[in-house]
């Protein structure tokens, strides 16, 4: 199995010239430069409960043909060590996405390009991939089989959004977590390998291997003990580059003279990512 950055079967790869956007609060904006580290999010622990779960159809279809593959049991798995970073693509901000982060009152959006953001995950160990989020429509919506694109689905609702999500899989790092919580401090690292072992093992097997028997019987067994980690890591935060990842720095919609002190505060805070640092035009009167 090959590791590091690639491409998810059923998901479509952004352009690498394509500008994506990530809006922040000032706070996290700090945070970000300060640290230099940018935090991905646990799928399973995202707000909508909804998000990476299986259609209201694919569920019908599913129960009345026998229930779930074993590709779509390690798929409903893979939610929980799915770590996910959000961005939205498009050559121009968005109104809708200021508005939700409070109108631009000490809101921060950054720019980059996919291509830059694929070089951010390139280097290192874990599975990820840089795709397109598909809207669909969960009433209706059903594929004949789901895998690894189910981090890459949302409900139609969102599709305002236009994201492009950076997922890093790393089943250690949660195996990890509930190792702590099964067996303590003293078998954190056995529950952790055994979890890995087993993503890897599932990802080398073929169409028939996979349904066999024997690997039936694993996922089943592991179902069955009802695994989960409901607590401790929401998410990871990863060390980037940040001149290297970041293109352009655009402060929130405001009216003036606020616009201007929130862009100085901007400018002492990013003074060393060598980035432009503009002020969003979207509020300024015409005349």
């Amino acid at each position: 199995m090959a590791w590091g950055l690639m491409d998810f079967e059923g998901v479509k790869a952004p352009l690498d010239s394509q500008v994506i956007w990530r809006y922040l609060s000032f706070f996290n904006f700090v945070e970000l430069v300060h640290m230099e580290k940018l935090w991905f999010h646990r799928a399973d622990k995202f707000k909508d409960p909804l998000e990476g779960t299986f259609t209201e159809k694919e569920l019908a279809e599913r129960l009345a043909t026998g229930g779930h593959s074993n590709l779509e049991k390690l798929s409903m798995l893979m939610r929980q060590f799915s770590f996910v970073s959000c961005w939205r693509e498009g050559a121009a901000e968005s109104m809708a996405m200021w508005e939700l982060y409070n109108r631009g009152e000490g809101t921060v959006a950054i720019k980059s390009t996919a291509g830059r953001l694929k070089d951010v995950l390139r280097s290192r160990p874990e599975t990820s991939c840089v795709g397109s989020v598909e809207y669909v429509n969960r009433s209706t919506h059903a594929e004949r089989e789901v895998g690894q694109n189910i981090v890459f689905r949302k409900d139609l609702s969102y599709s305002f959004e236009n994201e492009v999500r950076a997922v890093i899989l790393d089943p250690g790092e949660w195996g990890y977590q509930r190792g702590l919580i099964m067996a303590g401090e003293s078998g954190a690292e056995r529950v952790e390998d055994d979890i890995r072992r087993l993503y890897e093992r599932a990802q080398s097997l073929t169409p028939a291997e996979l349904d066999s028997p024997e690997f039936t019987r694993l996922m089943n067994e592991f179902f069955a003990s009802n695994a989960r980690n409901d607590g401790m890591n929401s998410g990871i935060e990863i060390k980037v580059d940040l001149p290297r990842l970041i293109t352009e720095v655009v402060v929130g919609p405001e009216v003036e003279p606020m616009q201007s002190r929130s862009k100085a505060l901007v400018e002492s805070v990013a003074k060393n990512l060598g980035c432009k640092i503009t002020s969003s035009t979207l509020l300024v009167k015409p005349y």
